[in-house]
């Protein structure tokens, strides 16, 4: 009997893959949007892939990606946290 894997979708190129493979960016109360490092935050949240240049895809237009989680901006903070991480 094989194990089941959840996979979940990179919003910018629509590549699927395990949840431990992408990067989870996660919207407080507030609409800002935060790093998870540890996938264990609650709330709505989407991935992007920890290869190719998705991160720099989304960061340049956000709002193309993240309307429909309404959220307003990425708090600095994060996104140096993410260069940090890589």
């Amino acid at each position: 009997m094989t194990d089941h894997v959840p996979l979940r979708t990179c919003i910018v190129c629509r590549h699927r893959a395990k949840k431990t493979e992408l990067f989870r960016f996660v919207a407080d109360e507030a609409g800002f949007l935060f790093y998870d490092a540890k996938n264990n935050k609650p709330g709505r949240g989407f991935y992007l892939c920890r290869t190719g240049n998705c991160l720099e895809r989304y960061i340049r237009i956000p709002k193309k990606y993240s309307t429909k989680f309404r959220l307003r901006e990425i708090v600095p903070e994060s996104i140096k946290q993410l260069k940090d991480y890589i």
